[in-house]
């Protein structure tokens, strides 16, 4: 054809084509192109490289111009990156952790959900969260009871602990009398003890009580 100038090399001189392969370069689209054959014979483009630098690949087994199958493919969430089609990933306040740049977090935890409590009280937030026992010096006639607390009943006088309004099961006060008195009450504040709508005289002179909310009623253990 005017004007087209091509470029062409056989390597190999073999009576049978398809030992032969040809090299050709055409100057005005510039691609080049492998072959398998004899130049001005019928030949089988192995690999052709356009212009761009595209390569694309003819009749050549074993190679796939769309990957479709293969060893050693990397997979998202369980999932290969063959195929077609989206693959979900997880994301940060709904931002893809693909990608370049920061992912907003929260620099201090101040919400969210399935957060563990220690002693009722939500880890979330500033503060210390008590783990143990508070210990409470009772130095009046009366006092209302905390769950999880120990009171320590030193007044000269009787004094009558009343043990909280609506406890939950497991709860638990501690009662320790110093006052060598045997006149000293735990009220029961419309619950029961030990299945008895009735209050308790700690009858027994500086002694150590531990109640725990069990089935409904208060129980010594």
């Amino acid at each position: 054809m005017a004007g087209v100038i091509k470029t062409n090399v056989q390597i190999g001189d073999s009576t049978t084509p398809t030992n032969n392969f040809v090299i050709s370069a055409d100057a005005v689209d510039g691609t080049m192109k492998i072959s398998r054959g004899d130049y001005g014979a019928t030949t089988v483009d192995i690999m052709t490289v356009a212009a761009d630098g595209l390569v694309t690949f003819g009749n050549s087994t074993g190679i796939q111009s769309t990957l479709v199958s293969g060893t050693s493919i990397k997979s998202i969430n369980s999932t290969s990156l063959l195929g077609s089609g989206d693959i979900a990933v997880k994301t940060v306040n709904g931002n893809s952790l693909f990608g370049s740049g920061d992912v907003e977090v929260q620099p201090t935890l101040v919400s969210g959900t399935s957060i563990r409590t220690v002693n009722g009280v939500s880890l979330l937030g500033s503060g210390d969260v008590s783990v143990g026992m508070t210990v409470v010096v009772v130095t009046g006639t009366t006092q209302t009871a905390v769950t999880n607390n120990h009171y320590i009943l030193t007044n000269v006088a009787a004094s009558t602990l009343t043990l909280p309004a609506s406890p939950a099961s497991g709860d638990t006060v501690w009662v320790t009398t110093t006052n060598d008195l045997t006149t000293n009450v735990i009220a029961r504040n419309l619950q029961t003890i030990m299945g008895v709508a009735e209050d308790v005289t700690l009858d027994i002179a500086n002694s150590t009580y531990r109640l725990r909310f069990v089935n409904s009623s208060w129980r010594l253990v």
